[in-house]
């Protein structure tokens, strides 16, 4: 048999379209698309809560910068609270909104080094408590704070008080349960050292 040129014997050769193992292959998983356009929803929940957090919280205790004056990117300083080994300090926090948030949560990242037990040396945050049957696996819970406003008080209150048992830092959370003092005469050396 003669074939015309250009043309390949096709014996021998998979087709995947008429290959009958085809419909049971799984598919990989199709990502994510980030939106590219940022919701005019988003934009108007933006503003109110940026608003409600000048409202509610002393300018001395939390600033909110836009980062380019872009309202999805947030620099939040926080005051170090009194009574805590984090007094006198100004810790910075990034949090970046999606383009479709509040459907989506933002990230937060602590820009200034500190030493805390819910708060590494890349500047992850770990808000949250072991979820249950995770093998003790504490994970950032930012999807549980439903506004700005409330995941910036939890930050805050993770100043006030550390929550060991959802620990990124095991070391600081050990020594935080152990010695206390410790722990506390740490936490102050980081403060002055990279918070002033």
């Amino acid at each position: 048999m003669e074939l015309a040129p250009g043309l390949m014997p096709t014996v021998g050769v998979a087709r995947p379209w008429s290959d009958p193992l085809l419909p049971f292959l799984p598919m990989p998983p199709i990502p994510p698309v980030e939106p590219m356009v940022r919701t005019a929803s988003a934009i108007r929940e933006l503003r109110a809560e940026l608003k409600l957090i000048q409202e509610r919280i002393p300018q001395d205790t939390c600033h909110v910068d836009l980062v380019d004056c872009d309202l999805f990117e947030w620099e939040v300083s926080l005051a170090g609270p009194d009574g805590t080994p984090y007094r006198g300090g100004t810790f910075h926090f990034l949090l970046r909104f999606p383009a479709d948030y509040p459907i989506r949560n933002p990230s937060i990242q602590c820009m200034t080094p500190m030493y805390h037990c819910n708060i590494d040396r890349n500047g992850s945050v770990c808000m949250g408590l072991p979820e249950p049957g995770s093998g003790g696996v504490a994970e950032d819970r930012a999807s549980t704070w439903t506004t700005a406003y409330d995941l910036i008080k939890a930050v805050y209150s993770l100043l006030v008080l550390p929550v060991p048992e959802g620990a990124l830092v095991v070391e600081a959370a050990h020594l935080f349960h152990t010695d206390r003092r410790s722990y506390n005469r740490k936490a102050e050396e980081w403060t002055m050292k990279y918070a002033t």
